[in-house]
């Protein structure tokens, strides 16, 4: 159970991480678009300003859907990962208590015969 808590901590960390780092993406690229300015801080024609504006949010909206497209795709792998661990921990404590049951029945046997 600690290990799972420790694996979930991990997790909610970079999970934090990547938030704050798209975060990041998309303040920068809002704040270099817009500035209304061309290239090099000099304003340019008309359809060459809106060229750039466009090409910056088409690329604005590219960035996040990759980028949640891949936090979606890490998220199925860990998920994945953490059902496989789950049913391995699983199918062990169901042979432990096994075990248990068998202990327990042994030694119930044993302080019969020494009673008897």
């Amino acid at each position: 159970m600690g290990e799972l808590k420790r694996v979930n901590g991990e997790l909610e960390m970079q999970l934090k991480s990547l938030r704050a780092e798209e975060e990041g993406r998309v303040r920068a690229g809002a704040g270099s678009s817009s500035n209304g300015n061309g290239v090099n801080g000099h304003s340019g024609s008309g359809t060459t300003q809106g060229h750039l504006s466009a090409s910056a949010e088409v690329e604005e909206e590219a960035e996040p859907e990759s980028s949640v497209d891949m936090l979606l795709e890490a998220m199925r792998r860990e998920n994945e990962e953490l059902r496989n661990k789950l049913a391995d921990t699983q199918s062990g404590y169901m042979r432990i208590s096994r075990l248990n049951e068998v202990y327990r029945e042994e030694l119930i046997e044993h302080r019969r015969r020494v009673r008897s």
